[in-house]
């Protein structure tokens, strides 16, 4: 959830951002907002809404030892499906950030990343999808 309170529509108004795994349906946001409407201040214009997802695609190649593969792969979208968790409404999904979490697992010893080509910056309003299309080299 983001709370944007700096009067994003106009004096007075605050609007409220949610999101959760795999989406928000109408009814939960239906359900947010009339939580909120009953507790607002009578001078505020609140506004709940559902955050938009961005698909953000990684295409990596990461070389592995021989023998670490079958781990190293699993370990690998473990660290990704966390991440992409984790990654809040309006944050930027960082290069570094991706590669890092790929080197992590034993046994891999390089990773090449062409997808993103640059950091991904997110609007306050949305929040990152990503999906991961990795080749797995033996060495």
């Amino acid at each position: 959830m983001k709370v944007r309170d700096q009067h994003p529509r106009g004096q007075g108004t605050v609007d409220v951002v949610i999101y959760g795994a795999g989406g928000i349906g109408a009814e939960v946001v239906a359900a947010v907002d009339e939580f909120i409407q009953q507790r607002r201040p009578i001078t505020a214009d609140v506004s709940v809404y559902a955050a938009t997802a961005v698909p953000v695609s990684v295409e990596a190649t990461v070389w592995v030892k021989s023998g670490f593969r079958a781990s190293a792969e699993l370990r690998a979208l473990e660290n990704m499906q966390r991440y992409n968790q984790t990654i809040g409404i309006g944050e930027t999904v960082y290069r570094a950030q991706i590669i890092e979490l790929l080197m992590e697992p034993p046994g891999v010893v390089n990773v090449v990343l062409s997808e993103p080509a640059t950091d991904v910056a997110i609007a306050e309003t949305e929040v990152a999808d990503m999906s991961a299309t990795l080749t797995w080299q033996e060495v």
